[in-house]
C-alpha cells in the first residue's frame, strides 16, 4: 500500500511537471511567432498557452498577449475583447488601459477611448502619452466638424472581405491599375504570417468608359510568387514595374524582410524581376518597400526599418537618386524633416513635387493618417500638413495616389464603409461652383414680376441678359459645361421692367473657397402716375432748410438713395417734393418747404445730376399724412411728435422717362 501511494504521488508530480513543461514550450513558441510578426499564429498559440497556464498571473499574461496579437493584426474589436478580459483579472496593469483605449479609438469610439486613457493615467501610466492620445481623439472630433471639401467613397468592384490596398496606375490614361490583395486566388500561401490570410499578390483591373472596374486578375508569375507582393508603382512610360516583395523562410521561421523589385515589360506582361539594392549589406533582415517614383524617374521614395544613421525609429521614409552613369540607385537618404519616432510609410511623390505619406507619429486623428509635405529645397520636404477629414479618419488611412494633376485619386483605409480589413477608396475634390438665383418682385404688392430683365456684368468682361420666368426667377447655373458665375470675379446686377424703377446689386466670388448659391431679391418700385414715391427721412433743424448733419443724423446719406435711383434710371426726370407739418402759417410753411426741396436738389446737382432732371417743389402742409385731429388724439407727447415728424417728409414723383443723357 505504501509503495502504491508513492507511485500515485510520483505520477502526479510527473503529470504536473509535464504540464508545466508544455505551458513553457507553448508560451515560448507563441512569443517566437510574435517576435517574428506572425501575429495570427501567435494569437492562436497564446490562447493554447492560456489553456495550459495554472496561476492567475500566467493566465492574465497570456490573455494580454492575445490582445497584443490582435492589436498588431489591426483587429481592434478582437483586441478590445481580450484586453477587457485581462483587465477584469488584473485591474492594476496600466498598459492594458492604454491599449484598450487605442482599440476603442481604432473603432472611432472616441469618448470611451478617452475614459480608458484617463484610467491609464490614474493607474500611474505615462501622463504625456495619455494626454497625446486624448488630444488625438479631440482632434478627430474637430476635424470631422471642420471637414474639407473632399469626397471619399469605396470602390465595390475592387474590394473584397480580404486585404485590398495600394493602387498603382498601369497605363498612360490611368484606366488600368494594379492593387495588392490577399483575396482568393492569390498564390501566396503561408501558415506563418502576420495575418490569418494568404500572402498578397498584385492584381490588375481595367476601367471601362462608364467608370466601372473589371474583376481584378492576378499578374503573371514573373511578379507574383509564393511570397508577399504588394505596394507597387510604375515609371511614367509604364514599362518598368517597381513593387514590394517579402519572403519568409517557413522551415527556419526566420523573417527575411522585404525588398523592392523591378520588372521590365509593357501591357501587363512583365519580365523577370530583379531586386533593387537599397538596404545595408549587413542588415539583410531589414525591410524596404512601398516604392514611389518621381515623374522623371530619377527619385525613388520608399519606407524602411533599416538601422542607419539618422533613422528615427519604427519605419522611416527614404529617397534614392538614380545614377545614369552606373545605372544604379544611390545610397538612400533619410527624410529626417518628415520622419518621426513612429511609423512613416507609403510615400507618394506628386507631379508638382509635393510628397504625400502616412504616419502614426505626427499629430493626427488616430491610426495612420495621410499627410502632405511641401518641397522646401533640393530633395528636401517640410511644412507638413494633415489632409484632415474625410481623407483621414480615426482608422488607418494610407497609400494615397493622385490621378495626374487632377484633385482626385485613390487611397486605402480600413474604415468601416468598406467590405473588410483594408479597402480601396476613390476621392475627389468637387470643383468650386457658383450659382445665382435672382427673384424680381413688385415692391408694393409683393407679387413676382414675369418677363423682367436681368443684366449681369462681370469684371472679367462677361455679360449676360436674361428674363425672369412666371415665378419672377432668373437662374444662372451653367451655360453648357461652363459656369455663368466664375471664380475670382465681381458682378454687377441690374433688374428692370416697364413702369418700374431699376434695382441694382452686386455679388463677388473673389476669395471664396467654397461653392455657393447667391440668392438675390430685387424689389422693383412701381411708378404710378400721380403717386408719390417715398424716400428715406431727410431732417432739418426747426424752422431751417439746411440739410441736418450731426453725430446722430446725416440727411445727405438719405439723399444718396435718390442719387443712386437717378443714376440707375438715367432717362427719368423727377419732381422732388418737400412737406412740412401743420404747425406754423400756411405761407411760411410753403416757403420753408420750397427752400428745403431746393436744398435737396442743390445737393444732388453738386453730386453731378443735371439740373434739368430735377424740379424742386415745396408742398407746405397741403398733403399731411396725419391730421391735427389724429395727432391730438394720441396719448403721449412722444407719439404726437413722431406723427408730426412723419408729416415732415421728402418724396418724389417721376415726371417722364424720355430724358436723353448727355455724353
Amino acid at each position: 500500500m505504501k509503495i502504491f501511494k508513492l507511485s500515485i504521488l510520483t505520477l502526479f508530480v510527473f503529470v504536473l511537471s509535464n504540464v508545466d513543461g508544455q505551458y513553457a514550450l507553448k508560451k515560448k513558441e507563441a512569443e517566437h511567432y510574435f517576435m517574428k510578426e506572425g501575429y495570427a499564429q501567435a494569437a492562436e498559440t497564446f490562447k493554447q498557452a492560456y489553456g495550459m497556464a495554472k496561476t492567475p498571473e500566467e493566465k492574465v499574461a497570456m490573455i494580454f498577449k492575445v490582445g497584443d496579437s490582435y492589436r498588431m493584426m489591426e483587429e481592434p474589436e478582437q483586441a478590445e475583447t481580450w484586453y477587457r478580459r485581462a483587465l477584469k483579472i488584473n485591474l492594476s496593469d496600466n498598459e492594458g488601459y492604454y491599449y484598450l483605449g487605442k482599440a476603442l479609438q481604432d473603432q472611432n469610439r472616441l469618448d470611451e477611448a478617452k475614459e480608458q486613457f484617463e484610467k491609464y493615467k490614474e493607474k500611474g501610466g505615462d501622463g504625456s502619452k495619455a494626454n497625446a492620445a486624448i488630444a488625438e481623439c479631440d482632434r478627430a472630433v474637430d476635424m470631422r466638424k471642420n471637414a474639407t471639401r473632399y469626397e471619399v467613397e469605396p470602390i465595390p468592384q475592387l474590394n473584397t472581405e480580404f486585404y485590398d490596398f495600394g493602387i498603382a496606375f498601369a497605363n498612360e490614361t490611368n484606366t488600368k491599375v494594379l492593387i495588392g490583395s490577399s483575396r482568393e486566388g492569390a498564390t501566396g500561401v503561408s501558415d506563418y504570417g502576420r495575418i490569418d490570410q494568404s500572402w498578397m499578390d498584385l492584381f490588375e483591373s481595367k476601367q471601362d468608359k462608364k467608370g466601372k472596374w473589371s474583376e481584378p486578375v492576378r499578374v503573371g508569375s514573373n511578379v507574383n510568387t509564393y511570397g508577399n507582393e504588394a505596394a507597387s508603382c510604375l515609371n511614367s512610360d509604364k514599362n518598368r514595374l517597381y513593387f514590394t516583395r517579402c519572403y519568409n523562410d517557413e522551415k527556419s521561421q526566420n523573417q527575411k524582410g522585404c525588398d523592392i523589385y523591378v520588372a521590365p515589360g509593357a501591357g501587363g506582361k512583365w519580365g523577370t524581376a530583379k531586386v533593387v539594392n537599397l538596404k545595408p549589406k549587413d542588415q539583410p533582415e531589414s525591410s524596404v518597400g512601398q516604392p514611389s517614383l518621381s515623374k522623371d524617374g530619377k527619385l525613388l521614395f520608399f519606407a524602411s526599418d533599416m538601422k542607419v544613421e539618422g533613422a528615427k525609429g519604427g519605419k522611416d521614409l527614404y529617397v534614392s537618386i538614380y545614377d545614369e552613369g552606373s545605372k544604379s540607385w544611390s545610397q538612400p537618404k533619410n527624410l529626417a524633416s518628415v520622419n518621426t519616432s513612429g511609423d512613416d510609410m507609403f510615400p507618394y511623390i506628386r507631379n508638382n513635387g509635393e510628397l504625400y505619406f502616412s504616419s502614426n507619429g505626427h499629430s493626427g486623428m488616430g491610426g495612420l493618417d495621410i499627410y502632405k509635405a511641401a518641397k522646401t529645397g533640393d530633395n528636401e520636404w517640410g511644412n507638413i500638413e494633415n489632409m484632415s477629414y474625410p481623407i483621414n479618419t480615426a482608422y488607418n488611412d494610407f497609400a494615397i495616389i493622385f490621378d495626374g494633376d487632377e484633385e482626385r485619386g485613390y487611397l486605402s483605409s480600413n474604415r468601416p464603409e468598406g467590405k473588410g480589413y483594408d479597402d480601396i477608396y476613390f476621392f475627389t475634390l468637387p470643383a468650386v461652383e457658383f450659382k445665382l438665383e435672382a427673384y424680381v418682385v413688385d415692391k408694393e404688392s409683393g407679387s413676382m414680376i414675369e418677363g423682367a430683365d436681368l443684366e449681369v456684368v462681370g469684371s472679367d468682361g462677361s455679360s449676360y441678359a436674361l428674363k425672369s420666368d412666371a415665378n419672377g426667377l432668373v437662374m444662372l447655373d451653367k451655360n453648357g459645361e461652363e459656369a455663368f458665375i466664375k471664380k475670382e470675379v465681381n458682378y454687377s446686377l441690374r433688374a428692370s421692367a416697364p413702369d418700374y424703377l431699376v434695382a441694382t446689386d452686386q455679388i463677388t466670388t473673389v476669395g471664396l473657397a467654397e461653392s455657393r448659391t447667391f440668392i438675390n431679391e430685387f424689389l422693383l418700385q412701381p411708378v404710378i402716375e400721380g403717386k408719390d414715391i417715398p424716400m428715406r427721412e431727410v431732417r432739418y433743424d426747426f424752422g431751417r432748410w439746411e440739410l441736418q448733419v450731426n453725430e446722430e443724423v446725416n440727411s445727405k446719406d438719405s439723399l444718396d438713395f435718390l442719387y443712386n435711383t437717378l443714376i440707375e434710371n438715367p432717362t427719368i426726370t423727377i419732381e422732388l417734393q418737400s412737406h412740412t407739418d401743420s404747425r406754423g402759417g400756411d405761407a411760411a410753411n410753403m416757403e420753408l418747404s420750397q427752400k428745403r426741396a431746393q436744398s435737396c436738389v442743390d445737393y444732388l446737382i453738386s453730386k453731378g445730376i443735371p439740373i434739368e432732371r430735377i424740379i424742386a417743389k415745396g408742398m407746405g402742409e397741403t398733403k399731411l399724412i396725419f391730421s391735427d385731429a389724429e395727432i391730438n388724439a394720441l396719448p403721449t407727447d412722444a407719439e404726437r411728435e413722431a406723427a408730426h415728424q412723419k408729416n415732415r417728409r421728402t418724396n418724389f414723383t417721376v415726371l417722364n422717362w424720355d430724358y436723353v443723357p448727355k455724353k
